[in-house]
């Protein structure tokens, strides 16, 4: 099914790394020791003002993960046939959770700092892998801590900015001349940071993503004659926005068009006239975005308000299924965005609506619904991969 395709492809790059265990040798001697509970510790920011609505959403995701393990499902998928953990003896798989958000304090202390303590805290129990933290600061201090005690950290929908720099240093290597004194990439030459080492995230790469909204933009000239030449990449001048620009070069380099324009701007900009009048006089066909829905809405009022009509704009992410934004380009008659997505699209047809894969999504998305009283976007669904990931490798 479609969950297990995901699963499987994302677990070939996420075994997890040997460690060293301690057991009684009178057990060892007897029986193959398999504990009946698995535990895994998950740090979200669950009481933080921000981000707890979307905390509680992913924790709703990992007791649908949890469910399908650790009961048996009307699913094709080993994991969601058996009870518990296939691979391992049927053990049953249990959350350790802690809250790194700053609740009602006067004084609130950064999410960042209380993720990597919760983190510490529970290596101490004897977790035997981590989950979170959903924010990119909060996951890079939960890999910190991940990476002195030797766990792995299997991260969903957060994707630490050190993450992406990591890899688009990677990517920017096979394309770029070192100058002297730097690494390719541009960076000064230093020792890989560990946390990379124990750190596996499940939420698609911006490499990828690129790739794919590539592919896209080919599949509209040859379908639909969209004469789609010119490239305008739109940023927000971030670590985020940066590191998602070099996985962009790096596909338009080998891509059948012409980058007509890079464009940044600040972020919580409230006035992007002058971007998109610079967008609209290099001439681009196209619009890749990389910035938050609020970003993007901004754009494509200012777009709508110069009568600027590409012929398709694409987004990083999936900012353009929040409500508003939708809402907004219904009422003014635009269609030509896009987005990267692991949710099916509300307009999906008939016939691809029943296919087993949409079947058993389905199946999956309603015990979501049930907690939640909404559909899977995307960072649900990378929340629920990483533990079915954890659990099957």
């Amino acid at each position: 099914g479609i969950f297990c395709l995901l699963i499987v492809i994302l677990a070939a790059g996420c075994g997890l790394i040997e460690r060293e265990i301690v057991q009684d040798p009178n057990v060892l001697d007897s029986q193959q020791y398999l504990p009946e509970t698995v535990y895994v510790g998950a740090v979200l920011p669950l009481s933080d003002a921000t981000a707890g609505a979307a905390a509680s959403y992913a924790a709703a995701a990992h007791e649908v993960a949890l469910d399908i393990i650790n009961q048996s499902h009307p699913l094709d998928w080993e994991l969601a046939a058996a009870n518990g953990i296939p691979g391992y003896g049927a053990a049953a798989l249990e959350l350790v959770q802690r809250d790194s958000g700053s609740g009602n304090s006067a004084s609130p202390r950064p999410t960042s700092i209380v993720a990597g303590e919760a983190a510490a805290e529970l290596a101490e129990l004897g977790v035997v892998s981590l989950s979170g933290a959903l924010l990119p600061a909060d996951t890079w201090a939960v890999a910190g801590e991940a990476a002195e005690a030797a766990l792995p950290l299997i991260s969903g929908a957060g994707l630490p900015y050190q993450y992406l720099s990591a890899l688009s240093s990677q990517t920017a290597s096979v394309t770029a001349t070192p100058a002297a004194g730097q690494t390719a990439g541009g960076t000064a030459a230093s020792t890989r940071q560990p946390e990379l080492d124990w750190l596996f995230c499940v939420m698609p790469t911006p490499d990828m993503q690129s790739e794919l909204l590539f592919t896209y933009l080919r599949q509209l000239n040859q379908t639909e004659n969209a004469g789609i030449e010119q490239i305008a990449f739109i940023y927000e001048d971030t670590a985020y926005g940066r590191a998602v620009l070099a996985s962009f070069d790096a596909a338009a380099a080998h891509a059948d068009f012409t980058v007509a324009a890079r464009v940044s701007y600040s972020p919580n900009t409230t006035n992007v006239a002058e971007e998109v009048q610079r967008i609209m006089t290099a001439g681009a066909d196209a619009l890749f975005h990389a910035g938050t829905s609020d970003d993007l809405l901004l754009f494509a009022k200012t777009y709508a308000d110069a009568q600027f009509t590409p012929a398709a704009a694409v987004a990083y992410g999936d900012p353009i299924r929040s409500n508003e934004f939708r809402t907004t380009m219904r009422e003014r008659e635009i269609d030509y965005w896009s987005c990267y997505s692991l949710t099916p699209l509300p307009f999906e047809s008939e016939a691809a609506a029943s296919s087993p894969e949409l079947t058993e999504y389905q199946y999956i998305n309603d015990l979501y619904r049930e907690r939640t009283g909404r559909d899977l976007d995307n960072d649900a669904v990378c929340e629920f991969a990483a533990l079915a990931v954890l659990a099957q490798a």
